[in-house]
């Protein structure tokens, strides 16, 4: 039996449907879409000028200290606006393909570790508490050339000559290297020292790796 009136009742909700934007309610999540703009919202970094932000915006979006370090890596990256419990693993991407092991502070403040990047400028930084099979949470991060670092980051090589001609006649002994420990907090320094041989038309390199430990204490390395 028909019912009278239900071919417009039908449309009626049909037409409410589609009116409703795609993104509305549940949708509408920041979750792995930081820098998008979405049809109800945005989560883009000007939508607090504008007052279009996410619900969720604050909390995927991250803000982050410092926003910028050396392509060589090593820089300890903290996240400001989200707590993780302490014993989460956190897996931390940059430029959407180099994956570091990050930890939770005793505040809750997830880290990351900066690793060596081929590329300068902008690239994302995205993060993880599920071993790496999502990344919700997500940041912009700025590679600058290690030239471009203040001088409190930058270690200096005593007797650069040295440094320069070692292993040639009469050139040889130990090696130092000095730095500003406030600028490496981490637990062990890992050092990688490359040199080569000019024999020739061919290089012959040598490579040596290896950690320095003395966290905060350690402001020099012999070798």
């Amino acid at each position: 039996m028909k019912l009278p009136g239900a071919s417009c009742v039908f449309l009626l909700l049909l037409l409410l449907w589609l009116m409703v934007p795609p993104e509305a309610g549940a949708q509408a999540s920041c979750s792995s879409r930081c820098g998008d703009s979405l049809a109800a919202c945005s989560c883009q970094a000007t939508c607090e000028n504008l007052g279009r932000c996410c619900p969720d915006y604050w909390r995927f979006c991250l803000k982050i200290s410092p926003s910028s370090g050396t392509l060589l890596g090593g820089r300890d990256v903290t996240l400001l606006n989200v707590t993780f419990e302490t014993g989460v693993p956190v897996t931390c991407r940059f430029a959407r393909t180099t994956e570091t092991q990050g930890y939770v502070g005793p505040d809750g403040r997830p880290h990351c570790i900066s690793p060596l990047l081929y590329e300068l400028g902008l690239v994302s930084l995205e993060v993880s508490q599920d071993g790496g099979k999502t990344f919700p949470w997500s940041a912009s991060w700025s590679s600058v050339h290690h030239n471009k670092v203040p001088p409190s980051e930058k270690s200096r090589l005593v007797n650069e000559t040295k440094w320069q001609y070692y292993g040639t006649p009469g050139t040889g002994g130990p090696l130092t290297l000095t730095w500003n420990p406030e600028g490496l907090p981490s637990g062990h320094v890992h050092l990688e020292v490359w040199g080569y041989n000019e024999k020739g038309r061919r290089l012959s390199f040598r490579h040596a790796s290896f950690p320095v430990p003395g966290r905060r204490l350690r402001r020099r390395w012999d070798g």
